[in-house]
């Protein structure tokens, strides 16, 4: 039996709590929730009359066994709601972490701060509608703030089974557009009604990022109408390479199934623009890309490139050209040069990694090799690069040590200078190379400047200098100068570091004087020409 241990997780929503048991032994429970409540359910849920911080404490019994937890649980006032993490809506269930009205899901979008990702599961079987919000006004202040946001919003269907969402009371071009807008910047799976106009959102995907035309095999027919049947559709061709035979070039309704063949060595794109017109009117138009597979399948590494120098083990970047068509997982794998076997490093499902010098696997002076690999559903085998080699060396490394400005009073009207001292920090001396330096002003209208090097070297720990002279110009309430310096522009070196070939500094900017008597005359000239 395990050992009576109590422990509980909680999530904070507004003034509610979500407590979650994770006590192990017990057979009794026991909250105390800080305020005068208390509760004997394993898994409670707790409302706050007052913001404020709450000494929650759970007792776990077990015969005359008993211990107790204690955690410390903020409230934050209203003003400081925010909204993050998973939902339901549910018009049958209770819950802080639920919505029983569509409503209070949108109003809680609308107007609280996105401080996480969330998600939201849509019951199964519903039809449900908005009781007092207007859909236009919610989608107006909604938009804009899903745009500028980092976090994600995604409105999932409980078990696949489709419900209704019914927005708006009539289809026309404006509403529609807001849909398409909301669809843009949330993950919406759920199907959407506007009277009694359907659209099943979560085929968007399925309909209008159809998978590709594998070699030797037809496509699947792609049918708008599981979109909706609202609309009517035209398409007609767009793009398409020499080398692809079999395609239809427009129509109306579905794009049929076709054999279409590549009969070059690359992936080759066939896209389709589609209308979407409803009672004769286009609503929208949506460019529908096939890629057409050859009958040999490819990846091409990129970087590093092939007997590449990296110049740290610490961090090791690699990418790859993706396989266009279909989201596909990739597999990373690595090994020392003259092992007899490769190691799994990675898989993603990007075309590209990052790898951390994890257990000491990469080492100075020493030689990799490296490919990608990735399931290919035509074929059904796997699609594997050809190897690469590179190694890790130590190198140079530049880095901007000290900058300073004369004089160090900018003056509109008056000329400065910029001075960089440049330091190579890095492990080995920078042999005899060419690159170019760069300083720009990010808010001013200012030209940028260059200061090139050609076969130029640099011994570890030696410096030089950057020297650039700029006239501070005249604009209206323009308080300080923003320069960026950027060592070797064009990546033209290798070095250990590339984070430290960059600096931004700010040079506050005063306002023109002149000598009193001139000042006076500026005075009489202005008097004499009508002035006071």
């Amino acid at each position: 039996m395990d050992r009576l241990t109590p422990n509980y997780d909680y999530a904070v929503y507004k003034n509610g709590v979500t407590f979650t048991n994770k006590s192990k032994g017990a057979s009794r429970y026991l909250w105390n929730f800080g305020d005068g409540n208390t509760s004997t359910l394993k898994h409670p849920e707790h409302i706050y009359s007052q913001p404020g911080s709450y000494k929650v404490e759970l007792t776990v019994k077990n015969g005359k066994e008993e211990r107790t937890v204690i955690n410390y649980i903020m409230i934050a006032p209203e003003s400081e709601y925010s909204i993050s993490g998973s939902f339901t809506l549910n018009p049958s269930q209770k819950g802080i972490r639920n919505f029983q009205l569509l409503d209070d899901m949108f109003r809680d979008l609308m107007e609280l701060p996105l401080s996480g990702d969330v998600t939201i599961t849509v019951a199964q079987d519903l039809d449900l509608s908005l009781s007092n919000l207007n859909m236009t006004e919610v989608a107006n202040k909604l938009i804009p703030k899903l745009k500028d946001s980092p976090y994600k919003v995604k409105l999932e269907q409980e078990n696949g089974n489709s419900s209704f969402l019914s927005l708006w009371n009539e289809l026309n071009k404006e509403n529609y557009g807001l849909l398409e807008q909301l669809v843009q910047y949330m993950d919406w799976g759920v199907s959407v009604r506007f009277g009694n106009e359907s659209f099943h959102i979560g085929n968007w995907d399925w309909v209008f990022k159809p998978g590709p035309i594998c070699y030797g095999k037809q496509s699947d027919e792609i049918r708008f109408d599981m979109y909706s049947e609202a609309f009517t559709y035209e398409w007609k061709l767009v793009e398409t390479q020499e080398g692809l035979t079999g395609y239809k070039e427009s129509g109306s309704g579905k794009i049929p199934a076709m054999e279409v063949i590549n009969t070059t060595n690359k992936y080759q794109p066939l896209a389709y623009e589609v209308s979407c017109l409803y009672q004769g009117e286009i609503y929208a138009t949506h460019l529908v890309t096939l890629w057409v597979y050859p009958q040999t399948m490819y990846l091409n590494l990129l970087e590093p490139s092939d007997n590449g120098l990296i110049a740290t083990p610490d961090d090791v970047n690699f990418s790859w050209e993706p396989i266009p068509g279909k989201n596909y997982h990739y597999e990373v794998y690595i090994r020392k040069q003259g092992a007899s076997e490769f190691d799994y490093i990675k898989g993603v499902s990007d075309s590209r990694c990052h790898i951390e010098n994890y257990n000491g696997f990469f080492q100075f002076e020493q030689t990799y090799e490296w490919y990608v690999r990735t399931y290919h559903r035509c074929s059904g085998e796997y699609v594997q690069s050809d190897p690469r080699t590179f190694t890790i060396g130590k190198a140079a490394d530049l880095e901007i040590t000290e900058v300073k400005v004369e004089p160090q009073t900018v003056v509109s009207g008056k000329e400065f200078t910029i001075t960089a001292i440049v330091t190579n920090k890095g492990a080995k001396e920078l042999g005899t190379m060419s690159w170019r330096d760069q300083i720009r002003c990010t808010n001013a209208s200012i030209s940028t400047q260059y200061k090139d090097h050609a076969n130029q070297g640099l011994e570890i720990g030696e410096s030089y200098e950057l020297n650039f002279t700029f006239k501070a110009p005249y604009e209206e309430k323009l308080k300080t100068l923003t320069f960026e310096i950027y060592l070797d522009v064009d990546d033209a070196l290798l070095e250990m570091s590339k984070s430290n070939n960059r600096k931004e500094i700010e040079i506050p900017l005063a306002l023109l004087t002149i000598p009193e008597d001139e000042f006076k005359v500026l005075c009489d000239l202005y008097t004499q020409a009508g002035g006071d």
